[in-house]
């Protein structure tokens, strides 16, 4: 019997809402070209996502925060993080940018970034997920320099997640700088043990949102599968600990034998 062992590729993309990124900067997207290939944050890597932008209601401004810190450290542009968009319109009513070209296999997590006059606040939705409301400065009469608010785990329609801002309850204008998308990494079982009949094995699952449940399922490289329940613990990531069945279990069960590679799978 073999062992599996998993892996996955995480693509991070930055979107910078005012189109007025340096030229040299070559890891930003801005939203006013309505990229259709956006380029990842290593400023060489061609995600495949696309981008469709509709500010239908507000413009352009130049309010922000010199230098982005903390949670925004990844808002490194002057030009990013010290202009924006706003929005003027009814609560309610939102500036969209659809993110096209996903996988619907997939969930991606959504960081933004807004600065400008204290007492503003920008609300955040993609698709149809809970609202954020971001904060535009820092309570001292100051642009927000640091923080920023998440909406993660969103799964794509047709392939596209569509990103909305607006103004929140009783905010004025309502601004935005900066967001990044990234695709959550693929949930991994692992283990380094041999998977042998009548033997303990211990698994390792990674990138798991919330804790896997028993039973494991084991599929070797002709398409035969059994299961074996396992005792969970920890807490991200998870360990999983299970017996394989005897041969004469096996036989018993009327399941077939393991032969070759074998792939792990545990679900939540």
């Amino acid at each position: 019997m073999g062992r599996f062992a998993g892996g996955y590729d995480m693509t991070t993309v930055q979107i910078n809402w005012n189109g007025q990124s340096t030229s040299d900067n070559s890891e930003w997207n801005d939203v006013g070209a309505s990229p259709t290939n956006l380029v990842a944050d290593d400023g060489t890597t061609a995600s495949g996502w696309s981008l469709t932008y509709n500010n239908n209601a507000g413009g352009t401004g130049t309010v922000g925060v010199a230098t982005a810190t903390g949670d925004a450290g990844w808002v490194d542009d002057y030009r990013v993080s010290s202009s924006g968009v706003f929005v003027s319109a009814a609560v309610g009513t939102y500036a969209t940018a659809d993110i096209g070209g996903l996988n619907n296999a997939k969930t991606y997590s959504f960081e933004f970034f807004s600065s400008g006059p204290d007492g503003r606040v920008t609300r955040y939705q993609v698709d149809d997920s809970a609202t954020v409301d971001a904060a535009n400065g820092d309570g001292a009469g100051n642009p927000n320099a640091s923080n920023t608010v998440s909406i993660t785990g969103v799964s794509p329609v047709s392939g596209v997640c569509v990103v909305k801002f607006g103004k929140a309850d009783g905010s004025g204008t309502a601004y935005a700088n900066a967001f990044r998308i990234t695709e959550d990494p693929t949930p991994t079982v692992t283990t380094t043990d041999t998977l042998s009949p009548g033997t303990e094995f211990t698994l390792t699952a990674t990138n798991y949102a919330s804790a896997p449940v028993s039973p494991a399922t084991l599929t070797d490289s002709q398409g035969s599968t059994i299961t074996v329940p396992v005792t969970i613990s920890g807490s991200g990531p998870y360990t999983a600990v299970g017996t394989m069945p005897t041969l004469a279990e096996a036989v018993t069960a009327g399941t077939s034998l393991l032969f070759g590679d074998v792939t792990i799978e545990l679900t939540t």
